[in-house]
This record gives structure tokens, C-alpha cells and sequence, in this order.
């Protein structure tokens, strides 16, 4: 058990059962218990529905209120501690009950010792836990089941109209050739060949969140990808956005696409700053971080070991738990039409994905939204195909997102 004191909150309508219990809980128990008291069913919701108990301890009669009815409320209004029924008498119908309106347990008072009541709490508590991890790991995979079966869907369809689109653009390309510039014709031809291209980026970037993309991995420093982007960064958020660099001194390598990391800040950049109508501040950081057992769980798919963190945070609107459910989909999208494809984050997704890394995103209605990027560091000493790190002047290449319609190849890394 930790050493933080376990925050409980005691229902109980009768006092001298409250002192009762009280000592209860501070005698000869190994871990200290942070006791509130209050007296009725009201009160106790009131005081569930804010984050500050572990446990919960409920008279079984709470007046002419049922601590029972209290119990399911509480539940209901979504407490997450366990809920455990202190009774007067020994009776199998009120075990039964309890359990049925979500108790954890249940104990008679005039049977119940500081060690019993110790052990039933730690075990509630930790039983709790239990489920709840479960409970995140299931949705977690549920989640990851989800985006595979979307991006298998939308890259199978994306790789086949990325081929048709091939032959489109190479035939718009040679008929505006053969066309001379006064020709009516030769207009037509060009909005032909320029909607193609769109189309053709739209493609690219199904491709890559489904993980079906060829990408040109070399070694990179990820703080050189940040600086060489600074000044396009500034021009894309505007203004009205502070943008903040914290680059991590000594920071490790990684094996990605150095155009595809531009493209994932690029994207994260754009949607912090449609996230910020009124302006605000953007802050993109970099650091090494090694991941334990539990930290990569929580990204699905990702190993414990040594990473370099991208985190890219502002300070917008924020986001609810239905939006984040769907964040990655392809062509979701909060904005409104015509002001965006949905694509930008599902994007990031999959190359995030494709290059071994995993992805988190931590947000809250009105307070801002911060992405954590991860990718393995590589070994010290790796090189790229060339067999040199890439040492890459600030400025040099930016992808800015026009992708040439070439066919692809439907197979994975």
C-alpha cells in the first residue's frame, strides 16, 4: 500500500457510530486514512461527484433514506470508488442486495475490528483498480481493433484510386503539353490535372494512415526537423499565436521519414491553431523518455523502452471524451464544411504507427489539448542509407503537403 493517506468518506447519520468508526479507522491500521463525515444521502452525492475520495463507507440506514438508494445514485452519477455497506446486522439478503446496487462489500458493526476493516478496505480498493485497469485495457483494444479495420478499409480503397489517379494526371500532363497556350481547351485540361493532384493528395494521406506508404527511414535529430520548420510554423499559426520551442539538449536519435515527421508537426500544428480562433500559444517540445510496462500499454502496440517525445500543446477549445474517441478517424472532423478534410490527425496516426511510435493526446473542454508523439530512440552510432546521420541545415527541405501521384505499393513495411 502507498504511504498517501486514503481519502474516505464516511456516511453515517449517527454520531456515536461515526466516532465509533472513526477510531476504527486510525487504530492499528498500516496506512492512514483521511476521514470526512457527513450525515445524509444529499450530502454524500454532493460530495461523490467531486474527485476528492478513494472509498466510500455507508451507514445502512441513513434515516428514513436507504444507504442502498445512495449507493446506486452514486454509481450511477459515476463514482469510481468502491462503495462499502456498514450494517448492523449480519443478514445474507443485505450481502445480496448490496452487491446488486454496486457495493464492493459489506460489514456489521458490532463484528467489525481495525484489522477487518483495514483488510476490507485495501481489498476493495485494490479490486477496484483491477477492474478499472481491465476496463481501460479493453477499450484500448477495442480502440486499436477499430483503426485497423478503418485504415485496412480506407487503404485498400485509397491504394486503387491512387493508380487510377496515376493515369489521370499523366494523360492531363501530356494533352496540356500538346496544347498550345491560347487554346480554350488548355484551361480545362489544367483544372483537370489540378484536381487530380488534390485528389491525389487526399489519397496519400489515407495511405499513410493505414500504414501503406513507402517510406525512405534515415536517421534524424528531431530538433533539427523543428528548427528547419520554425519559420514556416510562424506563418502558418499567425499572429495572434505564440509559438514556443523547448528542444532537449542531447537529444537522441530516431529512425523515421524526415519528410513524414513534417508533416505529422506541420499537422499537429495546424490543428492547435484552428483549436485557437482567438489566438493563444502554442508550445512544441522535445525530450528523451523511456517507457516502462505501464506507459506503453496506455499506446497500444508500443514496447517499454527508450523514446524521443514530441509533445505539441495549446492552450484552444479542448476536447470532449466523444471527440477524443474519434480523433484518429479518417475524415472526422469538428470544423465546418469546406474547412477541413478530417484527415490531418489520422495522418499523423498512421505515421506515427508506421514508424514503430505510439501516440496519446490529453485534453479537457476549455483547457487546451496536448499530443504526445513517441518514437524509438535508435542506438548511438546509427546511420541512415547514405551510412551518415543526416545533418540537415535548417530551412533546407519542407514539405509543405503537395504529393506527386505515383503508384504505391498495397504492401505494409
Amino acid at each position: 500500500m502507498s504511504d498517501v493517506p486514503l481519502r474516505v468518506l464516511l456516511v453515517e447519520d449517527d454520531e456515536e457510530d461515526y466516532l465509533l468508526t472513526k477510531k476504527l479507522l486510525r487504530a492499528n491500521g498500516p496506512r492512514a486514512m483521511d476521514v470526512k463525515w457527513v450525515r445524509t444521502a444529499d450530502a454524500a452525492l454532493e460530495e461523490l461527484r467531486q474527485p476528492h475520495h478513494d472509498v466510500c463507507l455507508v451507514d445502512y440506514r441513513l434515516g428514513a433514506d436507504s444507504g442502498l438508494t445512495l449507493i446506486e445514485k452514486a454509481v450511477t452519477d459515476g463514482f469510481l470508488g468502491p462503495m462499502i455497506v456498514l450494517t448492523g446486522r449480519g443478514d445474507h439478503d443485505v450481502d445480496v442486495t448490496a452487491m446488486k446496487v454496486g457495493a464492493a462489500d459489506y460489514l456489521v458493526k458490532d463484528q467489525t475490528t481495525p484489522q477487518l476493516l483495514e483488510r476490507v478496505i485495501r481489498h476493495s480498493v485494490e479490486r477496484k483498480e483491477a477492474a478499472m485497469a481491465l476496463r481501460h485495457s479493453e477499450e484500448q483494444l477495442r480502440q486499436w481493433q477499430k483503426m485497423e479495420a478503418i485504415g485496412s478499409l480506407a487503404g485498400g480503397v485509397a491504394h486503387e484510386i491512387n493508380g487510377l489517379l496515376s493515369v489521370i494526371l499523366c494523360y492531363s500532363e501530356l494533352l496540356v503539353a500538346d496544347c498550345k497556350s491560347d487554346d480554350p481547351i488548355r484551361a480545362d485540361l489544367e483544372e483537370v490535372h489540378a484536381a487530380g493532384v488534390r485528389a491525389a493528395d487526399l489519397t496519400r494521406q489515407l495511405l499513410a494512415f493505414s500504414r501503406r506508404q513507402l517510406l525512405e527511414p534515415e536517421v534524424v535529430d528531431l530538433n533539427d526537423v523543428i528548427a528547419g520548420m520554425e519559420g514556416m510554423l510562424h506563418r502558418l499559426i499567425g499572429v495572434d499565436i505564440e509559438l514556443t520551442s523547448i528542444a532537449a539538449p542531447g537529444l537522441g536519435r530516431i529512425l523515421v521519414d524526415y519528410r513524414q515527421m513534417e508533416q505529422v508537426i506541420m499537422n499537429l500544428a495546424v490543428n492547435a491553431r484552428d483549436a485557437m480562433p482567438e489566438g493563444g500559444r502554442l508550445t512544441v517540445e522535445t525530450a528523451d523518455v523511456v517507457l516502462d510496462a505501464r506507459d506503453a500499454a496506455k499506446l497500444s502496440g508500443v514496447e517499454p523502452g527508450p523514446y524521443v517525445m514530441l509533445s505539441v500543446t495549446d492552450t484552444g477549445t479542448g476536447m470532449d471524451a466523444l471527440t477524443q474517441s474519434r480523433m484518429f478517424d479518417p475524415f472526422f472532423t469538428t470544423k465546418g464544411v469546406g474547412k477541413g478534410t478530417g484527415l490531418g490527425l489520422s495522418t499523423v496516426f498512421g505515421i506515427v504507427k508506421q514508424s514503430g511510435g505510439g501516440i496519446a493526446a490529453q485534453s479537457e473542454p476549455g483547457q487546451g489539448t496536448t499530443f504526445r508523439t513517441y518514437f524509438p530512440r535508435t542506438s548511438p552510432g546509427a546511420t541512415n542509407g547514405a551510412g551518415q546521420p543526416r545533418s540537415q541545415p535548417p530551412g533546407a527541405r519542407i514539405a509543405i503537403g503537395r504529393l506527386i501521384a505515383t503508384p504505391v505499393s498495397g504492401k505494409g513495411p
